[in-house]
């Protein structure tokens, strides 16, 4: 495809099988014909090869699922015939995984529906404007866009993992993307606070301008991934690179309700998820931050001991059954274990080995219901090496020894 003038209009070609979309997008680009031109449309991909075949086309507008011949077939059948033409996909969430195909097959860029013609001029003139630029623009522009849409689709693949779709489903490493231990940093717009902006400035505009922020404020610490959650909401995820990072990330996480409200005249709410170290967790941390889950101690940026001891008491519930101390927590949840021990007290009500203690004995309680298990291996599973020790903490913590209260629990049944 050669080089066009800057004062001719971009030749597109529109391909959706519903009439309604077509022509309602040809509408909307007939508006300004010094830029565009749509000079044919299409109801499937084998419509839009012959019409391809008839006219010089600088840039696709395509739907993916369609009768006779989908848009990912046509993508593949226009670069079999050495056609770097721009494409641009737009899809229905339930099809992405269909789309993330595209990327294979050199399309330019990538729009979930509901999208908006703004969403998609933005996208045209972005692709005008690199055509204009590039006096053989095919391979810089295809390499370029498809580190686009490789980004684009990075992200949905990360936005389906947090709403708790399996991360096997998607061709791609979730480590590669999300690198344990993170956390989960949500923030959500005020919408009252917002609403004089509404006219001069859309809602995601301001969510742009706070990711940037995000970026400036933590991408020092590490690597921070930012995903739209909605109009008005954004979820970062962010990498802990070592153990002096997470008070530091929650200093600067403080700081950035202070400079949106400084700088962009809006609040926001702030939440900060626990430590994990599995990337496949990613929606319970999610969920912990939206209020979906079950986190242990209520927490908000502005409550860094809260947030401390929270990590804490979850590494505890989920790691009983190991040799726990003091210090190999701090370690692991990344906090000064000096720290920790002050505050931990503080706002549990007990202190650290009185917790631990607690949980497992609760858990213990559980398997000595199940006959099963045996007095040694309930021991095992919840953290003691012996069992003559197990059962000194278990009688001093309810009064009686494990095989007392197994009795007890039998003979009621």
């Amino acid at each position: 495809m050669s080089a066009i003038q800057i004062e001719a209009p971009l030749s597109l070609l529109i391909v959706d099988d519903e009439p309604v979309i077509r022509e309602g997008l040809r509408s909307a680009l007939a508006r300004k014909p010094n830029l565009w031109n749509t000079v044919a449309v299409a109801e499937h991909g084998l419509e839009a090869l012959k019409l391809l075949e008839q006219h010089k086309i600088d840039c696709i507008i395509t739907d993916v699922k369609m009768p006779v011949m989908d848009g990912i077939e046509m993508i593949s059948e226009i670069r079999k015939q050495s056609n770097d033409v721009p494409i641009l996909i737009i899809t229905g969430y339930p099809e992405f995984e269909i789309a993330r195909q595209a990327l294979r097959y050199g399309a330019v860029d990538l729009l979930l529906k509901p999208v908006s013609f703004k969403e998609i001029e933005k996208l045209l003139l972005g692709i005008r404007e690199r055509i204009l630029a590039e006096p053989n623009p095919s391979q810089s522009v295809k390499d370029k866009d498809n580190q686009q849409l490789d980004q684009l689709i990075k992200k949905e693949v990360i936005r389906s993992v947090m709403y708790g779709q399996d991360p096997s489903l998607f061709g791609y490493d979730l480590k590669s993307i999300v690198r344990p231990p993170y956390i989960v940093v949500w923030v959500k717009l005020d919408e009252t606070s917002c609403m004089r902006f509404v006219n001069a400035h859309d809602f995601s505009l301001i969510i742009y301008a706070i990711s940037n922020m995000i970026g400036e404020l933590l991408g020092s610490l590490g690597s921070v991934e930012t995903i739209e959650d909605g109009v008005t909401t954004l979820v970062a995820i962010m990498q802990i690179e070592d153990g002096s990072h997470v008070e530091d990330v929650l200093s600067e996480i403080r700081k950035l309700e202070q400079l949106v409200k400084c700088y962009l005249s809006v609040t926001i709410k702030l939440r900060i998820s626990s430590v994990y170290y599995s990337d496949t967790d990613l929606s319970h941390a999610y969920a912990e931050c939206t209020g979906h889950g079950q986190p242990e101690l209520s927490i908000d940026a502005e409550n860094h001991e809260n947030t401390a001891v929270r990590l804490a008491v979850r590494y505890i519930n989920q790691n009983f059954m190991e040799d726990l101390s003091l210090q190999s927590v701090a370690s692991k949840v990344y906090l000064n274990q000096n720290y920790l021990s002050n505050v931990f007290k503080k706002l549990v009500g007990m202190n650290f080995v009185e917790y631990l203690t607690k949980a497992r004995m609760e858990h213990a309680r559980k398997l000595l219901q199940q006959p099963e298990y045996k007095i040694h291996e309930v021991a095992e599973q919840v953290g003691y090496s012996t069992s003559r020790y197990f059962s000194q903490v278990f009688k001093q913590y309810y009064g009686e020894l494990p095989s007392e209260y197994r009795e007890k629990v039998f003979r009621s049944l």
